[in-house]
């Protein structure tokens, strides 16, 4: 059979990291569902633009990994996140924004 793909952009991350790029942009990072209409797309865009040029605003993510080992207990291996990653996520996020701008439409998460 014949599958289709989607050619709009998206993006997809984790809880952890989506809950990160929404508080960087000054959404709700509490709240994994969401929206933007077209019109709150170019504000966002200006943030992003900001957050992408300004590396001193996402140096607080820099995290290095680590391995939490409890005895009884599972062990937990956190993967850490480099300035690189952060950068990657805000890129994809903006591509998103523009294509959506460009199309008249809107985004929505969840």
């Amino acid at each position: 059979g014949m599958r289709k793909e989607s050619v709009i952009a998206e993006a997809n991350f984790s809880n952890h990291n989506a809950r990160i790029i929404l508080a960087l942009l000054g959404l709700d990072a509490h709240d994994l569902w969401g929206r933007l209409s077209p019109e709150e797309i170019p504000a966002i865009l200006q943030r992003l633009l900001t957050l992408t040029n300004t590396k001193n605003q996402r140096d607080h993510l820099v995290s290095p990994a680590s391995v939490e080992k409890q005895e009884g207990k599972c062990t937990v291996v956190w993967g850490g996140n480099t300035d690189e990653q952060t950068l990657r996520r805000l890129q994809a996020v903006q591509h998103l924004l523009v294509e959506s701008i460009q199309g008249g439409f809107g985004i929505s998460w969840g």
